[in-house]
């Protein structure tokens, strides 16, 4: 596998042998990615894309004896200032003290954020990991742990505490929930508790919070608690004798509410967002650690599993059938890694990518196969894998464009050989250079993403970069997109005549989209699916060459109906760009970055159009060319509800 220059950088692991998971993300909003890792049981670093420690890094904490850094850690932006934070949990490795676990938060700089660590009461050494997620809606993320107590202390029943903070420390109104486990409570080896997943299962624009209980004499139940805590209708849901390994939300059949997915050792299962047992679900299976996505490109979701108590990586659709060309065989010794979902060859389509690093319990049964596997979606090898690495690598990879060149990297840490055996605390951390493009990340790291949400949603724009002309139908509905094989149009895209690939200038990747002439107003469009009373985040490069007014370039958007027709006006639909933020380029000029936010306040919505323009009526177009690239469409938000307007508010407030 080819490396990415500057890697590998040297790594001293634990004692204990507990490798890190390294997380991808722009901490200092260069365009090009940083690498986030606990680099040993008391020290955070962090490193450059080239391989470089990026200033203020490592920084050592000062911890009780036997307390160390968890080997996962949650990124995001805590207080909204567009920096992301860096959020890690320590805890004692001694199974039953009740040290405190500790909750550290970073700025990018190393330093640490006001008000952390925070340091919790608890009754047990278990903890969940964290993750982010921004329950209240109000632009910054919370952090969401889980901590142990008892109820009366000595054998009395275990409680779990679920926490929500705030990024001064402080709990969201409504947290902590409480629920009590039983006088049984089951963690995994370090410990830790089964993360929860959080996400939109109702679509109402609201996160709910899904939370694995493993407990009650070996009776596990799953519980979703709406963004103010109040419990869900229909939940808790029970399952006797299990052990909940992993958990994840996503749109499994694209019917507008989330699906919970979780396994166990002996079952993959299925719930509805009323708690209610998909149909052709659960499966008798040993899952393991699995990922959700798109696999084949027809919008609804695969579930991938990576069983390593029986060497096998499988896939399901979202009703519970199995998957053509699947399973395929990987190691025995695999189970302690989920298969990662993105395009790693460059064809613009997902592939499967799997870590079998080897575990301790592994090398206790002899076995020593380290392999690195990838698969196309039909099961099929990708050309030179698996490939054997020798090296000691656990936890599933994180992928991203390192770089900034329109490629995806894969990070992984690992711990080196001697005489068949892990070196003890030699180790590094690598970096793989594949050439696959980053806009087919499905799931790119475990728990889907730097927030360690669990939350599959997909990427509203399509080539987005205008990469792939390879024939993909990405939406069977819209008609005027394109979906032809090599006719230098991006697929997903509606361009006019005189708009083309081009190879020779780009922002991201090796291609920008070229509209030129002078006789007609060129576009690019592409009509993105939208939820009502919500925000989104319009944004993408222009770059020109107009030498006059009369020839300018700019992003736009416009609210479409349900037949892809536009609904015309700001007042009518607030999806349409509003004059004050039309921002028209021209001249010789670098890639400048255009962003607006519009939102959903017109029943009869259904699309968001999304155009890149040269020169939109009524101007009359001039002599130049504009080029469009990095394209995006996000949902940013629930807006105050406003004025409803259409047909079907009249109908609403008939009825």
């Amino acid at each position: 596998m080819p490396l990415q220059d500057g890697w590998p950088v040297p790594l001293t692991y634990d004692e204990y042998g507990r490798l890190p998971w390294p997380t991808i993300a722009d901490l200092d909003r260069d365009g090009r990615a940083e690498v986030i890792l606990n680099s040993g049981p008391t020290e955070m670093t962090v490193f450059h894309f080239d391989g470089t420690q990026m200033t203020g890094w490592p920084q050592e904490v000062g911890l009780p004896l036997l307390t160390q850094i968890m080997p996962q850690q949650a990124v995001g932006d805590l207080d909204g200032d567009g920096d992301p934070e860096i959020v890690a949990l320590a805890k004692t490795l001694v199974v039953n003290r009740a040290d405190s676990p500790l909750l550290f938060a970073w700025h990018p700089d190393g330093n640490l954020v006001a008000g952390w660590p925070k340091s919790f009461t608890v009754d047990s050494n278990s903890a969940s990991l964290p993750l982010l997620a921004d329950m209240d809606h109000d632009g910054t993320l919370e952090i969401i742990l889980l901590t142990v107590t008892t109820v009366g202390g000595g054998d009395a029943d275990w409680v779990a505490n679920v926490h929500v903070l705030r990024h001064d420390g402080s709990e969201l109104p409504g947290w902590p929930v409480q629920i009590v486990i039983g006088p049984i409570l089951w963690t995994d080896e370090n410990g830790l508790l089964t993360s929860p997943a959080a996400g939109d299962l109702d679509g109402d624009g609201n996160l709910e919070l899904v939370v694995p209980i493993n407990g009650t004499d070996n009776f596990t139940s799953v519980w979703s608690f709406h963004h103010d805590g109040t419990l869900v209708r229909g939940w808790p849901v029970e399952f006797p004798d299990a052990f909940i390994r992993s958990l994840a939300i996503g749109d499994l059949d694209r019917d507008g509410t989330a699906e919970v997915v979780m396994s166990t050792a002996a079952l993959l299962t299925v719930l509805h967002h009323d708690g209610t047992v998909a149909s052709g679900w659960p499966i008798p299976y040993p899952a393991g650690y699995f990922s959700l996505g798109d696999l084949d490109g027809d919008g609804d979701l695969e579930v991938v599993t990576n069983s390593g108590s029986i060497a096998t990586v499988n896939v399901w659709d979202h009703a519970g059938l199995p998957v053509q060309g699947w399973p395929q065989s990987a190691s025995p010794n695999s189970g302690g890694s989920g298969p990662v979902l993105a395009d790693i060859d460059g064809d613009g389509r997902v592939d499967v990518l799997l870590n079998t690093g080897v575990s301790g319990e592994a090398y206790d049964y002899g076995y020593y196969d380290s392999r690195v596997f990838a698969w196309h979606a039909d099961g099929t090898p990708l050309d030179g894998f698996p490939k054997e690495t020798r090296e000691w690598v656990l936890g599933e990879p994180s992928l991203g464009d390192l770089d900034g060149d329109g490629h995806v990297e894969a990070v992984m840490a690992s711990a080196t050989y001697a005489d068949d055996e892990p070196e003890s605390g030699v180790g590094k951390v690598f970096a793989v250079d594949f050439q696959g493009w980053p806009g087919f990340i499905e799931w790119g790291t475990r728990a889907h993403d730097a927030m360690r949400s669990g939350y599959y949603q997909p990427p509203l724009v399509k080539n987005a970069s205008f990469e792939i002309d390879t024939g993909i139908d990405y939406d069977p509905t819209w008609t005027s997109d394109d979906k032809l094989a090599g006719n230098n149009i991006p697929d997903g895209w509606a361009v006019t005549a005189g708009g083309v690939m081009d190879p020779t200038v780009a922002k991201e990747g090796g291609h920008s989209l070229k509209l030129s002439g002078t006789q007609y107003s060129g576009y690019a469009a592409q009509d993105i699916p939208i939820k009502s009373n919500t925000i989104y985040q319009v944004s993408g490069y222009v770059k020109t060459d107009c030498q006059s007014s009369s020839c300018h370039g700019t992003i736009l958007s416009e609210c479409e109906d349900s037949n892809h027709n536009p609904i015309w006006g700001y007042d009518t639909c607030q999806l349409n760009t509003a004059e004050k933020d039309v921002v028209r380029l021209f001249g010789t000029n670098d890639w400048t970055k255009i962003e607006f936010t519009v939102q959903s306040n017109n029943a009869d919505a259904a699309y968001l159009r999304v155009l890149c323009y040269d020169t939109p009526r009524p101007y009359t177009p001039g002599t130049g060319t504009v080029w469009c690239d990095s394209m995006q469409v996000e949902a940013i938000g629930r807006s105050e509800v406003p004025p409803c307007t259409g047909a079907k508010c009249k109908e609403i407030e008939e009825k």
